[in-house]
């Protein structure tokens, strides 16, 4: 089973388990984090709220995902029947492969975010706010978040074609009745759509708010 597809089925699980189930809102120009969204919300953050945004390796929320997807296919009994013991002791797994050592019932984990992308993105630095302005949002305190190169894929980038013009124009007539004549030069550029070969990446994001907020 490939990463992707692992990642596809885990998500029945986790939202199983967690009731990711409520459907968000959109403004203009959302960021991929929050069009891929699926989870819950809770009262949002002030906009200078702090929040932590962690990476995680790959490997070790892989890791999670695929034990837990081995727990759901091994059971008997449906995961949405499982005991509020067992749901509690599933959590407590995730937030440890997710690095989060505070106690399992003092936290709540929101929701996930996955997509893939041609686009490199780095949420801990100033310059990508999407992240946490998202999570403020949604009333995340924190997110661990985690990417993998996947290969290369077909994207579509905008290639600027610029055109030159130039010749004589004639205007208005002189004092004495005669067309006056112009010389010109004007360039204009547009934008063409190509196909070419991108790094493509995987990223997923766990957003989680701590109960004492």
């Amino acid at each position: 089973m490939n990463t992707m597809t692992r990642l596809n089925t885990a998500i029945a699980v986790i939202v199983l388990l967690f009731a990711l189930a409520a459907n968000m809102g959109g403004c203009t120009a959302p960021s991929m984090w929050e069009r891929n969204y699926v989870g819950s919300q809770a009262t949002a953050l002030p906009p200078t709220a702090p929040v932590q945004v962690r990476r995680v390796a790959w490997e070790r929320v892989q890791g999670v995902l695929k034990d837990l997807e081995s727990q759901a296919v091994a059971s008997d009994i449906h995961p949405d029947d499982w005991s509020e013991g067992k749901k509690a002791e599933v959590r407590g797994q995730m937030l440890k492969g997710l690095q989060i050592a505070d106690n399992p019932a003092s936290v709540e984990i929101l929701g996930r975010s996955n997509f893939r992308t041609t686009r490199a993105i780095n949420p801990e630095i100033s310059d990508d706010a999407a992240l946490p302005d998202f999570a403020r949002k949604l009333g995340a305190t924190r997110v661990a978040w985690t990417s993998s190169y996947l290969g290369k894929a077909d994207a579509i980038v905008q290639e600027p074609v610029s055109t030159w013009s130039q010749g004589t124009t004639w205007g208005s007539r002189d004092d004495r009745g005669r067309y006056r004549s112009r010389e010109y030069s004007e360039n204009s550029t547009t934008w063409i759509p190509i196909r070419v070969q991108a790094d493509e990446y995987a990223y997923v994001a766990y957003f989680l708010r701590d109960e004492r907020n």
